[in-house]
């Protein structure tokens, strides 16, 4: 093992004053390639503007403001869905990239709306959920039971898994025989 000690730290750097004109020389050539990266990136953004604010926009408005800030876009129809039940059809939902975003002339804006098919379909599911929570509200009031079949069904279910849960191996329990019987015939 060797020993760190002020001499052996001269024997390997050579003296100091080598050390900092190296660092010098490092630091000066690292920095000047940051710069030239920056500088080339700020060169190639320039031309970068904030994506409009385009949600609730009819589509035809949208696409005229798309066309004239010279970018390229898709429109794209939203699935059915319960947030959708009471949005306007034919209007942007939303983009991406965000509104304000930075974007480049020639970029690529995809734009989400609803059809007067999704909306309809979507207030379709609405309906649906509030039926569901009506029904469920008036069997926790009492006022409707659920079908017995179905409890009758939960507790077969529970005893089979029950009886599965035992020790592997283990024999499952047998019931009581009955008072009185016989069981040495």
């Amino acid at each position: 093992m060797v020993k760190i000690t002020p001499s052996n730290v001269k024997k390997v750097l050579g003296g100091g004053a080598n050390v900092i004109a190296a660092l010098g020389t490092i630091s000066g050539v690292v920095g000047n390639q940051v710069k030239q990266s920056l500088e080339d990136h700020h060169e190639h953004h320039k031309d970068d503007f904030p994506l409009p604010d385009l949600r609730e926009v009819p589509l035809a408005d949208a696409q005229q403001v798309l066309t004239n800030n010279e970018l390229l876009w898709s429109l794209l129809p939203v699935a059915p869905a319960i947030k959708y039940a009471s949005a306007q059809p034919n209007v942007v939902l939303a983009t991406v990239p965000k509104p304000r975003a930075k974007i480049a002339p020639q970029g690529f804006v995809k734009v989400y709306y609803a059809t007067p098919e999704t909306v309809a379909a979507s207030a379709e599911l609405l309906a649906a959920q509030a039926a569901q929570r009506q029904a469920k509200k008036s069997r926790a009031a009492g006022d409707d039971p659920p079908p017995l079949a179905s409890r009758d069904h939960r507790r077969q279910a529970g005893s089979k898994r029950r009886q599965a849960t035992h020790w592997q191996g283990a024999p499952a329990p047998q019931p009581a025989a009955a008072a009185g019987s016989n069981l040495t015939d």
